[in-house]
């Protein structure tokens, strides 16, 4: 997604899972090299050495993001106007003219000892 071209190519869906399989991603040299990285720690073949969501979070690419604010819908998208104008079907143009509130995420779970062991 970032560059538009995806990390594997293959002729036929036999190839291009031929390729997931076996091949190193195609890694462009202008990318910096903390991209670089989470690129091949996320496409790695082991699964354990694979990054889990904790490990996402927490590596350098997303030094700048913060999570909770996102979680919580404190930050707007730069993709909205985007989405908005090409992707929305009617109803949901509809929903936007009528000014509907965004979903609304509670501060605190209420229902948090009833999901403990989930």
């Amino acid at each position: 997604m970032y560059t538009g071209y995806p990390p594997f190519k293959g002729q036929s869906e036999v190839l291009l899972f031929e390729s997931i399989c076996r091949k190193k991603p195609l890694i462009r040299k202008t990318f910096s090299s903390n991209f670089k990285n989470i690129i091949l720690k996320l496409l790695q073949k082991n699964p354990i050495k694979r990054l889990g969501s904790f490990e996402i979070k927490q590596h350098p690419w997303f030094n700048e993001i913060n999570f909770d604010s996102i979680y919580k819908q404190q930050i707007p998208s730069p993709f909205y106007e985007n989405v908005l104008i090409k992707s929305l079907s009617n109803y949901r143009q509809e929903a936007v003219k009528r000014n509907e509130k965004p979903l609304l995420i509670a501060d605190q779970d209420d229902y948090i000892e009833d999901f403990k062991d989930f």
